[in-house]
């Protein structure tokens, strides 16, 4: 009996002229990889000893090595998640100049992320799309399964993270315009010119958002090599996108409602001497 490991680092048992598989990684309901990985190593390379197998002294198990790699992947993304967000916080505030126009903008982000993990919490229930259609699981074909919290899936929310903000910049943008064209002196004046700025980006925004939850549809059904790690990247993006049309109410509400506090501070200021 000889170890053998093939080019993509699954190892292989060869007994009598017979190929079976005899180690695989995947991943399980709950856990991720590195409970099936870590032990991988010495003690396993003894247990293999005593069992009676012969190792060439080429081959070796490359369990060990995947496990160190995905604990340097994760403390890479510690790193890199919250940069990504601080850079598009800024890149938002040099846009607008103001730091509340920016956070709310940056709400939109904020809806996407609870969006992806809205979809990552359907993907383990089994109620969710259990139907069949021109007799085709949907389950089946959109690979419904429980989805952990790899580096793939953190990877999947880092690209959201620039789309989401997308609609916020576009809605924000044009009611800076809507605003300095009509130069409100009411409050039916402010609100008329938030309904009028947000339903100028309406259709745009709804634009962006469908050609980027179409795109994502054949990644999420895919199959081929590579689809293991592609399905749990755009399983977030898919989610986010879905919710973050939210933000085509959430921005002019929030940019209507800072609009009027402001009305009412300068109409009515508060008496001197008040602390």
């Amino acid at each position: 009996m000889v170890i053998h490991k093939d080019a993509i680092g699954r190892l292989y048992v060869k007994i009598r002229g017979q190929k079976c598989r005899g180690i695989k990684t995947q991943q399980l309901a709950g856990v991720g990889t590195a409970p099936r990985v870590r032990p991988s190593g010495k003690g396993h390379g003894k247990r293999i000893e005593r069992s009676g197998c012969r190792r060439q002294a080429h081959h070796h198990h490359g369990g060990r090595q995947r496990y160190e790699n995905q604990l340097r992947a994760q403390k890479t993304l510690s790193l890199v998640l919250p940069l990504a967000l601080f850079i598009i916080f800024m890149i938002l505030y040099f846009q607008f100049r103001s730091v509340l126009t920016t956070f709310m903008v940056f709400s939109g982000i904020l809806v996407a992320w609870a969006g992806g993990f809205f979809l990552i919490w359907l993907y383990a229930k089994p109620w969710f799309l259990n139907f069949s259609l021109f007799d085709m699981s949907m389950r089946d074909l959109f690979q419904v399964h429980p989805v952990n919290l790899s580096v793939a899936i953190w990877v999947g929310f880092l690209a959201l993270f620039d789309i989401a903000s997308d609609d916020g910049v576009l809605m924000a943008t044009y009611l800076n315009q809507s605003f300095s064209k009509m130069a409100p002196e009411s409050i039916a004046q402010i609100r008329e010119s938030t309904r009028e700025g947000a339903l100028q980006r309406v259709r745009p925004a709804l634009m962006t958002s469908a050609t980027t939850i179409l795109a994502l549809i054949p990644v999420l059904t895919s199959t081929g090599r590579g689809s293991d790690i592609m399905v749990p990247m755009a399983i977030p993006s898919f989610g986010g996108m879905l919710v973050e049309l939210i933000t085509l109410f959430v921005v002019p509400v929030l940019y209507c409602g800072r609009k009027e506090i402001r009305f009412h501070i300068r109409k009515h200021p508060l008496p001197k001497g008040t602390p």
